[in-house]
């Protein structure tokens, strides 16, 4: 879906609404559909948009970068609303809000996400520090 159409929508959850963490936190869309039973309203370029939250920010894709496992989209944001009389989810309510199991599978998930994040930073530097070398030489 985001790939076909090079935007996507980053919402900022408010309170109450970490019932979809699971689905949109631990599934992708070849593994259920995000959106079932959530009555959602489109951008205009036809991008859903969950209701209620403190805000979103639709934006267009500018790079992709295959990591394998996953794939990172640098965008630019090129529509947003925030509704400020909102509040937003926090961490700790959101945990407070979800049976013990889904917590238990987030918090294993994001640590699997850091491990994976690691070495992608670690050769990140590695490259970065090459090329330092590089210019120092040069110069």
């Amino acid at each position: 879906m985001i790939r076909e159409s090079k935007r996507f929508v980053l919402h900022l959850l408010a309170q109450g609404q970490q019932d979809w963490l699971p689905s949109f936190g631990l599934y992708s869309m070849r593994e259920v559909d995000k959106f079932a039973g959530i009555e959602i309203a489109k951008t205009a370029d036809g991008i859903p948009i969950l209701p209620d939250t403190c805000g979103w920010a639709e934006c267009q894709i500018v790079q992709e970068v295959d990591l394998g496992d996953r794939v990172i989209f640098i965008a630019d944001v090129v529509h947003h609303q925030v509704y400020a009389e909102r509040k937003p989810l926090c961490r700790i309510e959101a945990i407070a809000g979800l049976p013990p199991e889904v917590v238990r599978e987030l918090a294993a998930k994001r640590l699997e996400d850091i491990e994976c994040d690691r070495g992608l930073m670690e050769s990140f530097h590695a490259i970065q520090s090459d090329r330092c070398k590089n210019l120092r030489t040069i110069g």
